[in-house]
C-alpha cells in the first residue's frame, strides 16, 4: 500500500499510467481494498495486479489486467513505473506479462490504452509489437478538471507477442 501511495504522489506517475485514479493516499483504507480485491476471484474483479520489483532495488513499478474477459479470451494492460526505475524495467515485465497471458492464461488479446502525450509509452508499446488499432477521440473526461482526453487503442495478438526481437530481448533482459 504504501508503495503504491509513493507511486501514486508523482504527478507524472499518474498522468502517464491512469489520470481518473481514485484517490487512495489513506493507506489503511487502501490496504483495506487490496485485501478485499486479494481475496475475490479474478472472475468476479476482472482483474490482477503486481508490484514489479527489481532484485537490486526492490519495487518499481505496478502491472495490471483489467477487463479480463473469458469469452473474448483478451484484457486490457496497465503498466507504470517509478522515476528511478530502470530503463529495462517496464520491457521486462511486459515480456513476463506476456508469458503469463498468452501461454499460462492462454488468452488472445492484449490490449493497452495510452495517452498520446505519453510519447515515451507508444514506443515502447509498439517496438514490443502491440499495433494501433484507434485513436478515440475526447474518449475521457477527468473529473478533477474537467478536461476531456484522446486515447490510443493499442493491442497486441498471441501470434504476434513472440516475434524474434522480444525472444531476443527476453533473453537479454530475463535470463
Amino acid at each position: 500500500a504504501e508503495f503504491l501511495i509513493h507511486l501514486w504522489k508523482q504527478p507524472e506517475f499518474l498522468n502517464h499510467f491512469n489520470r481518473l485514479q481514485s484517490d487512495w493516499s489513506n493507506p489503511t483504507e487502501l490496504r483495506s481494498k487490496l485485501k478485499k480485491e486479494n481475496e475475490t476471484p479474478v472472475k468476479l474483479t476482472r482483474s490482477c495486479h503486481w508490484i514489479i520489483e527489481s532484485p537490486d532495488k526492490g519495487p518499481e513499478g505496478i502491472l495490471s489486467l483489467v477487463d479480463i474477459s473469458d469469452v473474448h479470451s483478451r484484457a486490457e494492460v496497465l503498466i507504470g513505473v517509478s522515476a528511478d526505475a530502470s530503463f529495462k524495467t517496464a520491457t521486462g515485465a511486459m515480456l513476463l506479462c506476456f508469458q503469463f497471458f498468452f501461454h499460462t492464461m492462454r488468452y488472445e488479446k492484449l490490449m493497452s490504452f495510452i495517452y498520446p502525450d505519453n510519447v515515451h509509452s507508444i514506443k515502447s508499446t509498439l517496438a514490443l509489437g502491440f499495433r494501433q488499432e484507434a485513436m478515440l477521440r475526447s474518449h475521457l473526461v477527468n473529473p478533477a478538471n474537467n478536461q476531456r482526453h484522446d486515447l490510443i487503442q493499442t493491442g497486441i495478438l498471441r501470434t504476434e507477442a513472440f516475434n524474434p526481437r522480444n525472444q531476443r530481448l527476453a533473453k537479454k533482459l530475463l535470463t
